[in-house]
């Protein structure tokens, strides 16, 4: 059978699962796919990315010719963005991208301090990358996923704490239908649509996804403490 142009399956699992309509949700062949769509469904026409960070929020702008700035946290903060520095920088910005936690330093920013940054910037899209927030202690204190606020598209994945980055499923939330509208035409144009296997087991996955997250922490807690003995002793 051919796999569901509009990925209604996965878009329903992943609408539960964050307990967000449906219609604010949109899957993807990974995050990367849609990090690709954004510049260019949003029309964007300067972008800052607050790093050090994931590459490919840079390489997505240069594809699409939108030119990008950074906005780089300091080592002596450990690596914590100064939210008043990173307004200032936004002022010449209507797209920035912000990973929270951030990829790699694991820098965390509270949800309070990243709404009121939103809700300062409403004509500036805000894409908040959530893809590791899962590992952190109380996710659900920190996501800005069930956002009212329009400029706002957060970005998930199940390839982290899953496991399974090889079935490239990843999905967005955002309240700005037309936006989601804009970048399903893209998609449609560009990749048709997710894989039929990928997107079955995903949801297979998220039906069970009580047990795999537990273990998931689990392992990555015990390999956490083993990386924090080895360097301890090993400085």
């Amino acid at each position: 059978a051919l796999p569901e142009v509009d990925a209604a399956g996965i878009t329903s699992a992943f609408s539960r699962f964050h307990q967000v309509p449906p219609e604010r949700v949109m899957a993807g062949n990974g995050t990367t796919e849609l990090i690709y769509l954004i510049p260019r469904a949003f029309q964007a026409t300067r972008a800052l990315v607050v790093g050090p960070t994931y590459a490919d929020y840079v390489d997505a702008c240069a594809m699409n010719r939108v030119p990008c700035k950074h906005f780089f946290c300091r080592e002596a903060d450990n690596y914590a963005p100064d939210m008043e520095a990173v307004r200032r920088a936004a002022t010449a910005a209507d797209l920035v991208f912000f990973c929270n936690p951030n990829n790699p330093t694991g820098a965390m920013t509270g949800r309070q301090e990243i709404d009121g940054l939103c809700r300062d910037f409403p004509d500036t899209c805000f894409v908040i990358d959530e893809s590791y927030l899962p590992f952190a202690p109380r996710p659900d204190t920190v996501t800005m996923i069930q956002s009212d606020r329009p400029n706002v598209i957060v970005l998930n994945s199940m390839s982290k704490i899953f496991r399974i980055p090889g079935l490239r499923i990843g999905w967005i939330t955002t309240r700005d239908r037309a936006l989601l509208q804009k970048m399903e035409r893209y998609k449609h144009y560009l990749s048709i649509c997710n894989s039929g296997p990928s997107e079955r087991l995903a949801i297979i996955a998220l039906k069970n996804r009580a047990r795999i997250l537990e273990r998931n922490r689990a392992l990555v807690s015990a390999n956490a403490n083993r990386v924090g003995t080895f360097f301890a002793e090993f400085p």
